[in-house]
């Protein structure tokens, strides 16, 4: 069920506080109010909560599993502990391939790590009191075994939607017909429940009722303005670089923030550490390339993506009339295993955009050359650094980000714009998680450094130009607290500042998941949410193209 309210209060230059109350659950629903006293209190319930996490410290296991045939992570690998007294305990890598295996007895354990296809690894271990080991390992392929052939019904789909979160694989996107040789996330987005596009033109998606600038969007934990491209089917990601994305339509946890719509956080997969690899394909709209280094062999490899429209040439065969769009979009991501314990990546993110959207009674003979006719453009800029660390001695997964993008708009005749609007981000954040059996806590700091400048040629209440600098500071803490196995209750704070505007915000979140049997699942979430940098659009624009970021 999803509740999710927000309020949009920009109308031409006015500025207001944009603050949203968000309450998702599994049925849909909307409302909306403004509250006028966060509660302060819950800080203090989570410094408790923190020191009472801390103080339970005891043995754990925790590291990466990868496999032998590209380096990648194992995603889904079985990890388990035998206790000589015959208990067991065991848990899932995540898409990181990362485990944690915490609250452990001093004793002597045989430890596996299983996955389909993969020799099964064991040994044995002796845990010690106040022991916390890393043990990454490299699973290696059984070519012995038998092929297995597994028929079943993915039953997740709209319907495995938590609190408002769907996850999101390559493989669910690729079932999305696009007109491109493989499959495009915006195409996959457009078919859930409450997702709405703008045509088949404009780079636009709006999400339960909130406006395209209402929307957070992650690559590799890079903050992304629009990367939907101006045929609304195309966006800057591809399902070949795809790991996952996360999909929040409403009631995101503490650790997300400045936006009141939705989230939209993307994780891309790393390049073959084994081999070389890369696909061409040529497609009637689109055309584009992929290529896999390993740089050094089961350590460091550089994956590249680009593509390129060809609709502008090849449309006037196809439907017989001008086309006038272009677009494309290019990411690289190196990335890098510096030990057992540690892992580095760096990723690059460019995308651009031009197309004719006004003038349509002139579209019989339109041409992007033509620089009388009114036309929108936009590119992005994204480049950002990530660390993976587990600290000796200490069992949390420390992810440590920096990462820097820009955001160009501009629309009228092409050189001689009419309006355009710039935005310059820089960005760190360090987010640590730490699990205590089967609960966990997530806490972490960021700082944002914003240069909003535009210039909107008096039409906007007869506004020109301005230039804005805003810094956001703050952090966050959130814990998962499991109980009788069926219950999971998920509170959370997130705390931030703006120094030069002097304003400050405390916003609770809070989830729940109540799981009775394997069939049903009930879920609901609840959170205040803020947004102070808001998206200016003229409804008189076709297409609402164009966007001019400002402070609220």
């Amino acid at each position: 069920m999803s509740f999710f309210c927000y309020q949009n209060l920009v109308y031409g230059c006015a500025k207001f506080p944009q603050t949203a109350v968000s309450f998702s659950a599994v049925f849909p629903k909307h409302f909306l109010f403004m509250p006028k006293n966060p509660h302060r209190s819950a800080f203090s319930l989570f410094l408790l909560s923190l020191i009472s996490c801390l103080s339970l410290q005891a043995q754990s296991i925790r590291g990466f599993i990868t496999g032998s045939t590209d380096g990648l992570p194992l995603i889904g690998a079985t990890v388990a502990m035998r206790a000589e007294s015959g208990k067991i305990v065991g848990v899932v890598t995540n898409t990181e391939g990362y485990y944690v295996l915490s609250r452990l007895a001093p004793d002597t354990y045989t430890f596996s790590v299983s996955f389909v296809g993969y020799k099964t690894h064991t040994e044995t271990l002796r845990l010690k009191a106040g022991q916390v080991v890393t043990k990454s390992l490299v699973l290696q392929e059984d070519a012995q075994s038998s092929e297995v052939v597994i028929e079943a019904r993915d039953e997740r789909g709209a319907a495995d939607v938590t609190a408002g979160l769907q996850t999101v694989r390559a493989v669910d996107i690729d079932r999305v017909p696009v007109p491109d040789v493989s499959g495009d996330l915006a195409a996959y987005l457009t078919t859930m429940p409450g997702v709405v596009s703008d045509g088949d033109r404009g780079g636009q998606l709006f999400i339960r009722g909130g406006t395209a600038s209402q929307n957070l969007i992650y690559i590799d934990n890079m903050l992304v303005y629009n990367p939907f491209h101006i045929l609304g089917f195309y966006s800057a990601f591809p399902s070949d670089i795809v790991n996952k994305a996360d999909v929040y339509a409403g009631g995101y946890g503490a650790k997300f923030g400045g936006r009141i719509s939705s989230v939209l956080d993307i994780g891309t997969r790393n390049g073959n550490k084994r081999n070389f690899a890369g696909a061409v394909s040529v497609a009637p709209f689109v055309t584009s390339g992929r290529l896999e280094v390993p740089i050094i062999r089961d350590k460091v490899s550089l994956m590249a993506s680009a593509r390129q429209s060809v609709v502008d040439l090849v449309g006037p065969k196809l439907v017989g009339r001008p086309l006038p769009f272009q677009f494309g979009d290019q990411f690289a991501k190196l990335h890098a295993t510096l030990s057992p314990s540690s892992q580095v990546s760096i990723s690059a993110l460019r995308t651009n955009d031009r197309g004719i959207v006004a003038n349509q009674d002139k579209l019989s003979n339109a041409s992007l050359a033509d620089t009388t006719l009114t036309q929108a453009g936009w590119g992005n800029e994204a480049y950002g650094m990530r660390f993976l660390l587990l600290p000796t001695n200490f069992p949390v997964l420390a992810d440590i980000n920096l990462n820097t993008s820009t955001f160009h708009n501009e629309i009228g005749p092409r050189n001689k714009p009419t309006r355009n609007a710039d935005v310059r981000q820089f960005g760190f954040s360090a987010n640590l998680s730490y699990m205590i059996g089967e609960n966990g806590l997530n806490y972490g700091i960021f700082l944002n450094n914003y240069s909003l400048v535009y210039t909107l040629g008096g039409q906007y209440q007869n506004f020109t130009s301005d230039a804005e600098y805003m810094t956001d500071v703050g952090g966050y803490i959130e814990t998962d607290i499991l109980l009788f196995k069926k219950l999971k209750l998920t509170p959370g704070v997130r705390l931030h500042s703006f120094p030069r505007a002097n304003r400050k915000y405390v916003e609770p979140r809070f989830k729940t998941i109540f799981i009775p049997n394997l069939k049903h699942k009930i879920s609901a979430a609840w959170g205040i949410y803020h947004q102070e940098i808001v998206g200016l659009n003229d409804r008189r624009d076709a297409g609402d193209v164009f966007t001019a970021w400002t402070s609220s």
